[in-house]
């Protein structure tokens, strides 16, 4: 990783932080529609990332 992708993680954690619940709620079914959609056009790389940011935003577990 090199500065401008901590940089990054660092902006994506600090969006997560400021998220109320139910802005966190239409995040996630943002993230599954467009994960359905990348799988939909058989872009399975893409898809898993999209489920992996589902799975346990920056700073965040959802699964927890």
């Amino acid at each position: 990783m090199n500065a401008r992708d901590y940089a990054k993680v660092a902006d994506e954690v600090a969006e997560y932080a400021n998220l109320t619940p139910q802005q966190m709620a239409r995040r996630i079914k943002a993230l599954e529609k467009a994960m359905y959609q990348a799988a939909k056009d058989l872009e399975f790389e893409r898809a898993a990332a999209i489920r992996d940011q589902i799975k346990a935003p920056p700073g965040r577990g959802l699964a927890a």
